[in-house]
């Protein structure tokens, strides 16, 4: 590879564009502006404030608020709480048992199932059934337990530590009952097959998975953050909520240790608050309510994230986990682009664009709502692929950041484009001036190298001729009218509450909308300006977070991309609203736990 001729020529032209823009004019000016601005604002009431005033948190970190919040969850041990930690150990001496035994167990359940499926004639019942019974005869095969077969692999150890980081027990075998285990086995295969052989499988596998959850709840965050992406909201927010769960039972048993609420802690509170009152005011209480509550319940997966990510190795763990996960998806949207016929039309202006017939949302429902996962993933995933130092992962990276953006093409969304675009140059930008060229470079060759339905889709940003945005502009003014008018605490959150009171603002062109198509409108309208004002000391805390990070060179590297996600993100919200799809709020939280919990570990506290 260092030997070919087209590597060596490329690393000759950009070592040469870089010399000759390190000697320009151009860039002594741009260097010698950044210094300056730098300089004056080192010195400013504003960087002051913004690095070490009201958003260091030392201020509610010494409150006497904070040291009783961190008096509650500080996971100190007694009796109970052992016993409870002993109950919970307990749900998983399933794992003990011989697995020739659960094999008997299993093949005595699927046995019946797939009988009465032969019967019926059901294909798909054959299916799961022939497949649970494929595992009990594969289980036959081991005498040793699941615990047993744990323990004496260096991978499944290697990949356990992620979840768990206390001593091993010795193996202890778990003896069943196998005769009336088994009849209970025939018995619920024997229903499972007269009802729904699937359904009754799932309930079964989600029963045990709960329990491996409770007991170890860093599953649970793993399995969050990889599946929130496919599952929808409901589902999503169950996970979370059983992930919480076994997080509260960890810190009762004291297998968890305690924490101490961040600078982000009492600006959730407040939007907390202002949430609670926006809903009970809401012009549609049940939905709000409803909304509400899936939004305390990411907002809490947050604090979870971020006092489970408490080491370098779990934090990669988790921003690979993310990064894989949307692989999948752009996979899955890829495929959708070639076996789907039509999409939705009232996503095309077809009297612009003949050419676009397809426009992919993979598992978000919408094109759109798939651009802004992916102006969060794709920035995270070539930080990956910069920070990778062998040739073979360095090119494994490049092709998931090639996947993904080809997906991301085939989303159609411009805002998107633009938002990843902006992610990437912020990130690369940051991390080195010198990217600058490069950066100008790709700009200047855009309308030479992109195909013209891309150009043109590009260039039709702000043309009002295009449906989409003249829709938009009129959905902004009068989505702006109504939030000036209910500035105090929004109309509440939903379609719904917000559809009831935008009727009497709607302007001809828009006469219905369910949201404002603008985050910054949509959030001042569903709980009032203070959400605004949170949100944008949000972020601000998050870049100063980002700021404080100098040691790790992998959290380093991604904190800076996670730096270009969150432009992107705010860039995005001029154009769409992002909470629309639920989902998209968990992600938002995501990476608000990267950022402060890589911040965390590179300070090597424990304040979270």
């Amino acid at each position: 590879m260092a030997e070919s001729k087209i590597v060596t020529f490329v690393i000759f032209v950009w070592k040469t564009l870089v010399s000759w823009y390190e000697a320009s004019v151009l860039a002594r000016t741009i260097n010698a502006v950044c210094d300056f601005f730098k300089k004056k604002a080192a010195d400013s009431v504003a960087v002051r404030a913004f690095m070490h005033g009201i958003l260091n948190g030392k201020w509610w970190q010494n409150s006497l608020s904070c040291r009783f919040l961190s008096l509650l969850v500080s996971g100190r041990k007694c009796e109970k709480k052992k016993s409870s930690g002993a109950v919970l150990d307990a749900a998983l001496d399933i794992f003990n048992i011989p697995l020739r035994s659960v094999g008997l167990v299993t093949l005595s359940f699927a046995l019946p199932m797939l009988l009465i499926g032969a019967i019926g004639g059901n294909t798909l019942n054959i299916a799961v059934s022939a497949a649970l019974a494929l595992l009990g005869v594969l289980c036959l095969v081991f005498s040793r337990s699941t615990y047993e077969l744990y323990l004496g692999s260096a991978v499944l150890r290697f990949i356990g530590k992620l979840f768990y980081d206390g001593e091993y027990k010795a193996p202890v075998t778990r003896k069943i009952p196998l005769l009336p285990v088994c009849t209970v086995g025939v018995i619920l295969g024997t229903v499972g097959g007269l009802v729904s052989p699937l359904l009754t499988t799932v309930i079964i596998i989600g029963v045990l998975f709960a329990a491996v959850v409770l007991a170890r709840f860093e599953v649970g965050v793993y399995t969050t953050l990889f599946l929130a992406a496919f599952l929808p909201t409901s589902a999503t927010a169950a996970l979370c909520v059983l992930t919480i769960a076994g997080f509260a039972a960890a810190l009762w048993s004291g297998r968890k240790g305690g924490f101490k609420p961040s600078a982000l802690a009492p600006l959730l509170a407040i939007y907390v608050i202002l949430g609670a009152f926006s809903t009970a005011t809401s012009f549609d209480i049940g939905g709000s309510a409803f909304i509400y509550a899936v939004y305390l319940v990411f907002i809490a997966m947050y604090c979870v994230l971020v006092n489970t990510l408490d080491s370098v190795a779990k934090w990669r763990a988790a921003v690979v986990t993310f990064a894989l996960s949307a692989l999948l998806i752009a996979l899955l949207g890829i495929v959708q682009n070639f076996t789907m016929d039509v999409t939705t039309q009232s996503w095309v202006d077809t009297n612009m664009f003949e050419d676009i017939k397809i426009r992919v949302y993979a598992t978000f429902d919408n094109p759109n709502v798939l651009g802004q996962y992916f102006i969060i993933t794709i920035p995270i995933i070539f930080a990956l692929f910069v920070y990778a130092k062998r040739f073979c992962e360095k090119t494994a990276w490049l092709a998931v950041f090639g996947v993904t953006f080809l997906c991301l093409l085939y989303t159609w969304s411009r805002g998107a484009w633009v938002g990843v675009m902006l992610g990437v140059a912020v990130f690369l930008l940051i991390r080195d001036r010198r990217w600058i060229v490069l950066c100008i470079l790709a700009v200047l060759a855009m309308p030479f190298v992109l195909p013209p339905s891309i150009l043109n889709r590009l260039l039709s940003i702000g043309n009002t001729g295009d449906s989409s945005t003249a829709y938009r502009v009129s959905v902004w003014i009068a989505s702006a009218r109504m939030a000036f008018d209910f500035w105090m605490s929004g109309v509440g959150y939903g379609s719904d509450a917000f559809a009831n009171v935008y009727s009497s603002y709607a302007l001809n062109g828009a006469g219905y909308a369910l949201h404002a198509h603008n985050f910054y409108i949509q959030l001042v309208a569903d709980v009032g300006i203070g959400g605004l004002l949170v949100y944008i000391a949000i972020a601000m805390t998050a870049y100063r977070e980002i700021a404080t990070v100098k040691n790790d060179r992998f959290i380093k590297t991604v904190s800076l991309a996670l730096a270009g996600v969150l432009a992107g993100y705010l860039f995005q919200g001029v154009a769409e609203s992002m909470w629309y799809n639920m989902r998209m709020s968990l992600m938002f939280w995501i990476v608000m736990a990267f950022i402060v919990s890589g911040a965390k570990i590179d300070r090597g506290s424990a304040e979270c």
